[in-house]
């Protein structure tokens, strides 16, 4: 019954932080909870050029979808929606969506290959979240198995 309890404490416990923490916590200064609001994934940094300004600061190249996160790391990415030229200032973003033949236009001309179809993503920038996650309660589930033979050794 012990490793039961054990056993769902941490999912109890990232269940409770993500309930606990909706939307963009960061502009609180707490734990980064994203709960399915578009994010954007950056590409690449263009460079200084006065052409691709947005507000008076430089833009980036980058991919804009939804996703479910914690501590910056996607569980689940959704609604793909394409490519954005954007700038961040603090949590606040702005954007504008480009075509993907102007996106690997850009790209090609600081050395990088995006796909004209298809998301660019890749697994790592997918799913890094619940990769690390997993592996987490699997340790968790392991330790405390090992725990508990070490437990019943002692008390045979």
């Amino acid at each position: 019954m012990k490793l039961l309890n054990r056993l769902f404490a941490a999912p109890a416990l990232v269940l409770a932080m993500l309930v606990a923490q909706p939307g963009e916590a960061e502009a609180r200064g707490s734990v980064k909870v994203n709960l399915g609001e578009l994010a954007i994934t950056t590409l690449a940094d263009l460079g200084d050029r006065p052409e691709l300004r947005i507000d008076g600061k430089q833009a980036k190249l980058g991919w804009l979808h939804k996703e479910y996160s914690i501590f910056e790391g996607p569980l689940w990415v959704f609604d793909e929606q394409g490519y954005v030229l954007f700038v961040r200032d603090g949590v606040d973003r702005t954007y504008i969506n480009i075509p993907a033949s102007e996106a690997v236009a850009l790209g090609k001309s600081v050395g990088l290959d995006l796909p004209a179809e298809g998301s660019p993503l890749s697994v790592w920038d997918r799913w890094s979240g619940a990769i690390i996650t997993f592996g987490v309660l699997v340790f968790a589930v392991w330790a405390g198995i090992r725990k508990q033979r070490r437990q019943r050794r002692i008390a045979a």
